[in-house]
């Protein structure tokens, strides 16, 4: 909204896969089996439809609870068609780090301890794609991965996390600090993917 685009949102519910051509960007958070939604995973007859959404130029951001519209072994080979083999890990053996400080996605927290961010992410293995904040170890917590003219990107932490207690008197100056840090990632990473141009590096 903060770019001008129109934003449609659909709480707790599922998004048909032949809708998929009406957006330009999908941004996939928080879990639907969690939500009581059905369905909650990607079909096998879905499939089809979000390679042309990626291929025709869509982007899609999934977040780790969202992830699970993957965990049926047609989607999960789709996924690893894209992402190569992967793991997830809730905890980083190595501190986590801007690792393209050029990208414009990463810089509001390039040059930052990032500490405060390992204990509230998950990071996502994979020996495909561009990471962006990560271990340098192939595991990350921002990472893209081109699909011809579209995107796959995953963003390993929630953003709302940092600020627990809201905008409030109770929130901690380092609290809010942290929030405005990670959410202009969030701000870049729209700014970037609203250029009609599309995002840079795509």
């Amino acid at each position: 909204q903060k770019q001008h685009d129109k934003v449609e949102s659909f709480d707790k519910q599922w998004l048909p896969s032949d809708q998929y051509s009406k957006f330009e960007i999908l941004v996939l958070t928080g879990s639907l089996s969690r939500a009581k939604v059905e369905p909650s995973a990607l079909a096998e007859d879905d499939l089809p439809k979000l390679r042309r959404f990626l291929q025709g130029g869509g982007t899609m951001i999934v977040t780790p609870a969202a992830m699970e519209i993957f965990r049926l072994p047609p989607a999960m080979e789709f996924l690893e068609s894209i992402i190569g083999k992967h793991t997830r890990d809730t905890r980083a053996k190595a501190p986590n780090k801007v690792l393209d400080p050029s990208q414009p996605w990463a810089k509001p927290l390039a040059g930052q301890d990032l500490s405060w961010l390992d204990k509230r992410s998950i990071l996502l293995c994979s020996d495909k794609g561009q990471p962006i904040i990560g271990t340098g170890d192939g595991r990350s917590i921002l990472a893209r991965w081109p699909v011809d003219k579209g995107l796959l990107i995953y963003v390993g932490w929630n953003f709302s996390d940092f600020l627990p207690n809201g905008r409030n008197l109770k929130s901690t100056p380092e609290e809010e600090t942290r929030y405005e840090s990670q959410y202009q990632v969030l701000d870049h990473l729209a700014a970037d993917l609203s250029q009609p141009h599309g995002p840079s590096g795509k």
